[in-house]
């Protein structure tokens, strides 16, 4: 059974880099968006868990459900992809490639664009879109940090079409929140040297997560 999943925040996300974070130490997590697909694994195979009703101390149980940690069993993943729905319509988006090359008036278009050799009509909605990386001759720039193209915009970027990529500010946008430790045996007294900051995610309205 296939299924389509659009994933929408109640408040701000925070998807952590794999990398040690404690007050005093390194005292800054970092966010990643959209998350690794392990991440999505996680949260579908624990929902599915709890619909089930399973026993999380029973790891039989657990492993006939949803497999174990290095085997998913039949759950395959897509994603996740950051998307955004206007009614019934959802749309994906991928960020800039790097063989972007800018111009005055804020398109962008690659450094040596080559058609994909697709046959039959192409449509901005298609799950088997082909992620081609195309040899460029010419040295690729780097382009702009947190810029985006839909899936519309993308196949005509492969196609050597001039596009408007779309700021990631207009997607979601980081917000940098700060605290403090705090010493439980000392009656919440400040703990010393234990200053810390997280980012969190916070998409714009109908921005969330797209998932097969």
């Amino acid at each position: 059974m296939s299924m389509a999943l659009f994933l929408e925040p109640v408040d701000v996300w925070l998807f952590r880099d794999g990398r040690p974070f404690d007050a005093g130490d390194d005292h800054y997590a970092r966010t990643l968006f959209p998350p690794f697909p392990t991440v999505l694994q996680g949260v579908i195979r624990s929902h599915h868990l709890r619909v089930k009703g399973i026993d999380l101390n029973d790891k039989s149980a657990i492993q006939r459900t949803v497999g174990t940690a290095t085997s998913y069993g039949t759950l395959r993943l897509r994603g996740p992809f950051v998307a955004q729905r206007t009614g019934d319509a959802i749309t994906r988006y991928f960020p800039l490639p790097a063989d972007a090359v800018p111009f005055a008036n804020g398109t962008v278009k690659p450094a040596q664009p080559q058609a994909p050799s697709a046959t039959g009509a192409r449509t901005c909605w298609d799950n088997y879109i082909p992620f081609l990386l195309f040899p460029v001759e010419s040295e690729p720039r780097k382009p702009d940090e947190g810029a985006w193209l839909s899936e519309c915009d993308l196949w005509n970027y492969l196609y050597g079409q001039p596009v408007q990529p779309l700021s990631a500010s207009e997607l979601f946008v980081i917000e940098h929140r700060y605290g403090i430790g705090i010493q439980k045996e000392r009656n919440r007294v400040v703990e010393e040297g234990k200053l810390y900051a997280a980012e969190f995610v916070r998409p714009a309205d109908g921005v969330g997560l797209y998932l097969d």
